[in-house]
């Protein structure tokens, strides 16, 4: 399927339940995105739009369960509603998620390279496992596309500290709603982007904590804790996203313990 299924802003003004399409704001394989706004009610939302011939019969069932069960998690970026409609003859999906100001974890990473640091690579990691835990209570096996795409970073400015970016993930339900979808493991994307942003630090300029932080995520906890499926493996940290989470806490802990004994 080719990215050029649909021109850009092609569906500039586009009424969908009452948001008007006002621009294009990123597209992938199978999907369009577009920024959109409600006059009336003075709200902005983000407007993904699908062909419907690219989604498998039963989408919507799968979809509405899954949106269900993870209204209200805070890692979740909130969905508005979803609609058919017909351009042209030609049935569309248009789903409608809040808009909020940032950017995608791909665009952040090339217009702001520097903005990674050790502890923004910690806050991501334990952000996602948070996640995956919300997941496993809800009773979401997984998200089954996690990708730098999908993954929102927005700064409020109300918060205590905006500088440090809310992480919010997109495109829950649709994975394996995509014909000839192919699932990616959630713990593999994971360790994948976490890499990604590790090799954007240099070690040799890091201090003390933050190369021995840095050298543990290499070493140990990605390739041996986070990749780790067999259940049986003494510390109960395979899939156990509150495991791992104590696990990375415990790495600046561990730094502290030892330079205090030296």
């Amino acid at each position: 399927m080719s990215k050029d299924w649909i021109q850009e802003d092609q569906y500039v003004g586009v009424d969908i339940d009452g948001y008007i399409l006002e621009e294009e704001i990123g597209r992938g394989e199978i999907s369009v995105v577009y920024k959109a706004y409600n006059k009336e009610i003075n709200n902005f939302a983000i407007c993904k739009i699908i062909k419907k011939e690219y989604l498998i019969d039963n989408w919507e069932f799968k979809f509405k369960i899954i949106i269900d069960k993870l209204h209200g998690v805070r890692q979740v970026l909130p969905y508005l509603g979803y609609f058919i409609k017909n351009i042209n003859e030609i049935p569309f999906l248009f789903i409608l998620s809040q808009y909020m100001e940032g950017k995608n974890l791909n665009d952040y990473l090339r217009d702001n390279p520097m903005g990674v640091t050790p502890s923004f690579v910690k806050l991501f990691c334990e952000e996602i496992l948070t996640l995956f835990h919300a997941m496993q209570i809800a009773g979401i096996s997984a998200h089954n596309n996690i990708h730098t795409r999908n993954i929102l970073l927005v700064h409020d400015p109300r918060s205590l500290c905006p500088e440090v970016p809310i992480i919010k993930v997109t495109d829950f339900g649709f994975g394996e709603s995509y014909i000839n979808f192919e699932k990616k493991d959630d713990y593999r994307q994971l360790a994948l982007i976490c890499q990604s942003l590790l090799e954007k630090l240099d070690p040799a300029k890091l201090d003390g904590k933050d190369r021995y932080f840095y050298d543990m995520l290499v070493e140990d906890f990605l390739p041996k804790k986070i990749l780790e499926k067999d259940p049986t493996v003494p510390g109960n940290y395979a899939r156990n996203p509150i495991e791992l989470i104590k696990i990375l806490n415990q790495i600046q802990l561990d730094y502290k313990i030892i330079n205090s004994i030296k």
